[in-house]
């Protein structure tokens, strides 16, 4: 699937960003990697030529995914990421319908 970020960024079958540009955050920094790894803007890796996914920011960077190496393989077949806003755990499809549970102080 694809969704936009700043080019349209794809995921293999276990989760690997594999096309596109995608902005991760490392050790509080800010920056843009390639699906290649290479650095596009000031970022440090913690191991050389692993690019993590520490944090990829979807829909006008309003979230921040979770992309740990388990759980959303096979919500990305689907076409969903899980993400948090507001302090909040939900989903997102590729074209930005989130997928929230309502706050606890609207029930």
């Amino acid at each position: 699937g694809k969704g936009q970020v700043i080019s349209p960024c794809e995921f293999d079958s276990v989760g690997r960003f594999v096309n596109g540009v995608c902005k991760v955050i490392v050790n509080g920094k800010e920056g843009l990697i390639n699906n290649n790894g290479k650095i596009i803007g000031e970022i440090k890796y913690e191991e050389l030529n692993m690019p993590k996914p520490f944090g990829c920011n979807y829909p006008r960077y309003k979230y921040k995914t979770l992309l740990d190496y388990y759980a959303p393989h096979e919500l990305l077949k689907q076409g969903l990421i899980r993400v948090i806003y507001n302090e909040k755990v939900g989903l997102i499809d590729l074209q930005g319908k989130e997928y929230f549970e309502e706050p606890i102080e609207n029930k």
